[in-house]
């Protein structure tokens, strides 16, 4: 009859997982935190102040949109009415009466045309402070897609390497976990679920490695005598 003997306890191996744990945390810290992240933030936050910017100057400019628009659609009517014109006075055949007719009519139809650009120069006048602060805001909206969009493929290329690293300490983790001791696995998992973040580590004089508490002479005395020396303050281990 074989007899199947647990594997041997060594709170060492312990301090080995937890350091692959640190790792993962370190990494999924640094795809939370990391340089690229905060940058990227901070760049989101600035798009944001500018769109709400560019925002309340359109409402200030609203009146403006309106008029250009208008005048601009002016400008384009009449356009297609001189083109017209001048497509008349290309006629060979035209009579003297008509010839005088058409060239009065492009001459007023010139005249409204150069009227509807004085206007337009006013209505910019008028408006030269708003519009070009509403320009520089465009310009950085324009240059923050650009950056938005670079940080974006930076911080991407960035979570794939250390998404790679993080699978691979998972795999790492898992063989290990499975060659611990069952009683191991068993106050691993316990202490995990309890919330403890630091499983193991090892004591640092008369100061828990854990949690980093300075431990009395009895504490240590009462850590000592328990079958995992547990901290009595993180239920840790102190190796």
């Amino acid at each position: 009859m074989k007899v199947f003997m647990d594997k041997p306890i060594l709170l060492s191996d312990l301090v080995d997982l937890q350091e692959i744990d640190s790792a993962i945390y370190s990494y999924n810290q640094q795809k939370k935190e990391g340089t690229v992240v905060v940058n990227l933030k901070k760049l989101e936050i600035e798009y944001k102040t500018l769109l709400e910017e560019k925002n309340i100057k359109s409402v200030i400019l609203e009146n403006y949109f309106i008029s250009k628009k208008e005048y601009d659609k002016k400008l384009k009517e009449i356009e297609i009415k001189n083109d017209d014109i001048i497509l008349k006075l290309s006629k060979k055949d035209l009579m003297p009466s008509e010839l005088e007719n058409y060239q009065k009519q492009l001459k007023v139809s010139e005249n409204n045309f150069e009227e509807v650009l004085s206007k337009i120069d006013k209505l910019q006048y008028e408006n030269k402070d708003n519009l070009e602060d509403y320009e520089l805001i465009l310009e950085k909206i324009n240059t923050l897609k650009n950056d938005l969009l670079e940080n974006s493929k930076i911080l991407q290329d960035e979570w794939n390497k250390l998404d790679n690293k993080i699978s691979e300490l998972d795999i790492k983790k898992n063989v290990f976990f499975k060659n611990l001791s069952i009683e191991l696995q068993d106050l691993y998992k316990n202490l995990k679920s309890n919330g403890v973040e630091v499983v193991a580590a090892y004591k640092l004089d008369n100061q828990c490695g854990c949690c980093g508490v300075d431990l009395t002479a009895s504490e240590l005395e009462q850590v000592e005598e328990s079958r995992f020396k547990q901290c009595p303050y993180c239920s840790g281990v102190i190796v």
